[in-house]
């Protein structure tokens, strides 16, 4: 809700969406690496 808010502010900044994009690319580094193991060890 409060990237809503933010987004609807008078001047809106990118910093606002920075609080939700860095945690979600460090989820996707994490899910990516993950999946890259398990797909190299059901390989074998």
């Amino acid at each position: 809700m409060s990237f809503i808010t933010g987004a609807s502010a008078q001047s809106p900044t990118l910093f606002n969406a920075a609080g939700y994009a860095i945690p979600g690319g460090i989820f996707f580094l994490i899910s990516a690496l993950r999946l890259g193991r398990a797909a190299r060890a059901g390989d074998t």
